[in-house]
Formats: structure tokens, C-alpha cells, sequence
């Protein structure tokens, strides 16, 4: 895993949201958690960030799937 999905706190959106990427993010006030995706034609690159030290109790989970019913899901999960 790459270290730097972990956070010291808040952190501004990345960039390139809207430019080169697409994010879902909740960054109004400063981010706890964004999820970016980036088109490399033949795949896709996410990236997941989250704020896990100003808060406890707290994960950070993406889950995808090929319908709307989430069946047979790939989930990714950072506790």
C-alpha cells in the first residue's frame, strides 16, 4: 500500500479534480476524503485519500460493481 493515502489531518482536493481526473470528494472546508480516477485508456487509476487522525472510529472504503444491486462487489477498504 502506498503511505501516502494517510493524512495529518485536513488536506486540500488535488488539482487536477475536473482537469485530468474525476473526484468525489467532500473538500468545502478542507478534505477528509476524496477518491480521484484517472482514465489511462486502457484502465483506470484510483486514488484514495483520507483524514484518519482527526477523527476516531472512522474507515474509508470504495466499493465498485458491474450493476446497480452490488452484487459481487470488488471493495477496498482502509481501517
Amino acid at each position: 500500500m502506498n503511505n501516502s493515502f494517510f493524512q495529518n489531518g485536513k488536506f486540500s482536493q488535488d488539482t487536477e479534480c475536473g482537469k485530468t481526473k474525476g473526484c468525489y470528494s467532500n473538500c468545502a472546508k478542507g478534505c477528509t476524503f476524496e477518491v480521484a480516477w484517472e482514465d489511462k485508456g486502457t484502465a483506470v487509476t484510483f486514488t484514495m485519500r483520507s483524514d484518519l487522525q482527526s477523527q476516531s472510529n472512522v474507515w474509508t472504503a470504495l466499493g465498485l460493481s458491474q450493476d446497480t444491486k452490488m452484487v459481487n462487489i470488488f471493495l477496498f477498504e482502509i481501517d
